[in-house]
């Protein structure tokens, strides 16, 4: 019995090896004798002649990607068909058209080399679809994503546009180029060279053109690694109003009153400058100073402005004092006055007081408070009472 199995193994492996000795021999008998075989080669290339004197003349070929097969029936030896087959190409003769349009144009088969034949072409002519050349440039914008924590990351370069040239149909609708940058691969302050991707008006991701081409394809970046800090807003006049005006900061309000901003290292600051061009007596909105060293992101610069500006021209004004909060069975030795000086309109009303909350008998030097409208003290001020039962 285990002779019988072994014969019959060894049978198998004649056999394997019989069929393959018979394909290795059939190869080699074809290639030695290198026999004449015919092919038809579909979707041939489209090698369009004259190009430069159609763009010339302001105009582009488009569509080649929806072109038919293009299809042909070639001859020859077998090691030539093999060494020139991926070379054949159909020319096609664009230099005479000057308007927009689909022609149809003869298209001439390029062979290889002179020992492969032509013996049929499977077409009648190729249609060829001419759009207006147009240049146009457009905006380089610069997004981030992720995070680095405790950071934040200014990304800049010095490339604000970058030119595109193409068919218009497709030029049109591009609205500008935008480069991603990775903060997770941001380690430090430095370079980095990436490429752009183009979007519509609405922000969408161009994913496919067929015409469009740029001498710019890659954009150098700077990013620049500060320190994160949170700093309060503060209001100023700026020099067409400081002569004439002046700001009473207490009144002021200021939203959002803190910004996060970068700060260079070794560099420190204590408030983030809000500078105020014009009057107005409602809200306004106002971009942040960014001082040397600092940075804040663009998206966090805008703040809303309620100012309380007042001329700058001085009066005096002599006012009595109201007593606040007086605790029962209390109050105050004589008449209260103060000759206060203001800053704005002196026609208006003006009333002062102080804040007597739990106060008992006894001589206070106590604050003064103003209301007024149009006017706005020059200095602090305070009073002396006597409190008495």
């Amino acid at each position: 019995m285990a002779q019988d199995e072994k014969r019959r193994k060894n049978r198998v492996g004649y056999m394997i090896f019989s069929v393959i000795a018979a394909i290795v021999v059939w190869i080699m008998v074809a290639y030695m004798t290198d026999p004449d075989v015919s092919k038809t080669l579909h979707g041939l290339k489209v090698r369009f002649v004259g190009e430069e004197l159609l763009r010339d003349r302001g105009y582009i070929v488009t569509n080649i990607d929806e072109l038919p097969d293009l299809s042909v029936k070639v001859s020859g030896k077998r090691s030539d068909m093999l060494d020139a087959i991926d070379n054949i190409v159909v020319e096609v003769d664009v230099s005479e058209i000057d308007d927009t349009g689909e022609y149809e144009l003869e298209g001439t088969v390029v062979l290889a080399n002179s020992k492969i034949y032509l013996e049929k072409i499977k077409f009648s002519s190729v249609p060829v679809m001419i759009d207006e050349y147009e240049e146009k440039d457009i905006p380089i914008e610069i997004k981030q994503t992720g995070a680095v924590k405790n950071k934040i990351v200014k990304s800049e370069s010095n490339t604000k546009t970058v030119r595109i040239t193409g068919a218009k149909s497709e030029v049109d609708k591009v609205s500008a180029g935008t480069v991603t940058v990775d903060l997770e691969k941001v380690k430090e302050t430095g370079e980095m060279r990436l490429n752009f991707v183009m979007v519509d008006t609405a922000g969408n991701l161009i994913g496919k053109n067929e015409t469009i081409e740029t001498a710019t394809p890659n954009i150098v970046v700077k990013n620049t690694v500060y320190d994160v800090a949170e700093l309060p807003v503060k209001a100023e006049l700026g020099d067409e109003l400081k002569d004439k005006f002046v700001l009473d900061e207490e009144k002021t309000q200021i939203t959002p009153s803190v910004l996060t901003v970068g700060v260079l290292p070794d560099t420190s600051f204590e408030e983030v400058r809000v500078v105020i061009n014009s009057i107005s007596e409602n809200e306004a909105e106002y971009m942040a100073v960014q001082e040397e060293g600092m940075y804040i992101p663009e998206n966090e610069r805008k703040v809303t402005v309620k100012a309380d500006i007042y001329s700058s021209e001085q009066f005096t004004k002599s006012i009595g004092i109201s007593v606040l909060n007086l605790g029962d069975g209390l109050s105050v030795t004589g008449e209260l006055m103060l000759n206060a000086t203001f800053y704005g309109e002196s026609s208006g009303d003006i009333t002062a007081y102080v804040d007597a909350s739990g106060l008992s008998e006894g001589v206070y030097e106590l604050p003064v408070y103003f209301k007024a409208a149009a006017a706005y003290p020059a200095e602090d001020y305070t009073a002396e009472i006597t409190i008495v039962k």
